[in-house]
């Protein structure tokens, strides 16, 4: 459906219009800023491993289970609070918008 999109294909869909070149721009620019960022904590974290200069650990021996768990469930809600607020400081800050 989206490999050779054709009008006939586009006015069918939600939003029919096609894409500005700009607005294909700024696409392409946001996912290339989106796979730097994305790219630089882990990064930057091995270095710092690397360098005796973390606290992280891997694996589940030092600090077990229930450390892990912990872990995980407070890091999924933050991740999921920072989604939220950023999507709707998106939908209510007007400069927002734009990167939305």
């Amino acid at each position: 459906y989206y490999v050779r999109p054709s009008y006939e294909k586009w006015q069918y869909k939600i939003n029919p219009k096609f894409p500005t070149p700009q607005d294909v721009r700024l696409e392409i620019k946001q996912t290339l800023k989106g796979i730097v960022a994305a790219a630089f904590a882990p990064s930057l974290s091995l270095y710092l491993s690397q360098q005796g200069m973390s606290q992280a650990y891997c694996g589940v021996g030092e600090r077990g289970w229930g450390y892990l768990a912990v872990s995980f469930l407070v890091t999924w809600v933050l991740a999921d609070f920072f989604e939220f607020a950023y999507h709707y400081l998106g939908h209510s800050v007007t400069a927002m918008w734009q990167v939305h």
